[in-house]
């Protein structure tokens, strides 16, 4: 009995420390987090200590996010404690999106907090997308690679002329294309794609020099911005050169092929007149020998005529004819 009594005596004093131990780190964590609570209510944030409590619970530190979220009520971000919670547990960035916010907030876009964290969490910049928007950017096409100046994009013109043309493209931040649209080396590529189809509609090289904006009016008449990060706001012709003549190149090529053509076909007909001479040279050698081949059949035919006695009795007699009377 008396063991029965020590053992439950034992469980209510373990129960009672426990009890205790609860109580005691409840009033510490209270104490804490009251002066934090009170900085968050005295500006309108709508944080308590159950917020508190789920923010010990998922390891995240109370401070930093009460602090970001008092910079997003002061700017008049609409936002709730969990959204920044769930953030920073998603591996956000959760200073670049508050930073983001309060300047989309401050410049009027239409951004909500959720958007920007989408924004982040895809991998990309919000700040420099914002401030991008705000404050729009310029390309240069072609792209300089490194240091070094561009070579200019290379079209030729239908009369066969060739231009050199480097374009700044003024550009600004699309927020709601930011996640699954085409980037920067796609706007340079489709505008270095519009200065070609310019300058090659152009009648003229000349044309281009006296009015370069027809390459800005087609590039922009085109709507080459579909589907991009970017909304192409201007397009200008920073420089302009004229290279070499192409069709006058090509055309010279081409008489050079020409003319070695006809040379080929002449040295091919001086080579069959030559093995024509030669075979008639071989024909004419193959005929002096039979000639002079008769010419030594001739002695040995009389004198077999001569032996056998049959000379001249073989050769036909053949008839006189009238004396012409023309020559008496």
């Amino acid at each position: 009995m008396n063991l029965l009594i020590t053992f439950l005596l034992i469980i209510v004093g373990l129960f009672v420390l426990v009890v205790l131990g609860i109580l005691l780190w409840m009033a510490n964590f209270c104490i804490q987090a009251t002066g934090l609570l009170v900085e968050a209510k005295a500006i309108g944030c709508k944080v308590g200590y159950g917020d508190f409590l789920r923010m010990y619970f998922k390891k995240l530190n109370r401070r930093f996010i009460v602090e970001n979220l008092k910079v997003l009520v002061r700017a008049g971000v609409p936002v709730e404690c969990e959204m920044l919670e769930d953030h920073i547990q998603a591996g956000g960035n959760l200073t670049r999106v508050v930073s983001a916010s309060v300047s989309a907030i401050k410049a009027g876009l239409p951004l909500s907090f959720q958007q920007i964290a989408a924004i982040d969490l895809a991998g990309r910049d919000v700040m420099a997308a914002v401030d991008s928007h705000v404050k729009p950017v310029v390309l240069v096409c072609p792209q300089p690679v490194g240091r070094e100046k561009p070579h200019g994009i290379e079209a030729v013109a239908k009369d066969g002329v060739k231009l050199i043309v480097i374009a700044n493209i003024t550009v600004r931040t699309r927020l709601d294309k930011l996640v699954g649209g085409a980037g920067a080396d796609t706007v340079i590529a489709r505008v270095g794609e519009g200065i070609v189809s310019a300058i090659g509609r152009a009648e003229s090289h000349r044309d281009i020099l006296v009015d370069p904006s027809i390459i800005t009016r087609e590039i922009l008449s085109k709507k080459l911005d579909e589907n991009l990060q970017y909304e192409i706001v201007s397009v200008d012709i920073s420089e302009l050169q004229v290279g070499e003549n192409v069709n006058a190149r090509l055309r010279s090529e081409q008489a050079a092929a020409d003319k070695r053509i006809a040379q080929a076909k002449a040295a091919q007909r001086h080579a069959n007149a030559r093995a024509a001479k030669q075979e008639m040279v071989s024909v004419t050698m193959e005929m002096r020998g039979q000639v002079e081949s008769s010419k030594a059949a001739i002695p040995a035919s009389m004198a077999s005529a001569l032996n056998t006695g049959r000379m001249g009795n073989s050769v036909p007699v053949l008839p006189l004819e009238p004396f012409n009377t023309k020559w008496q």
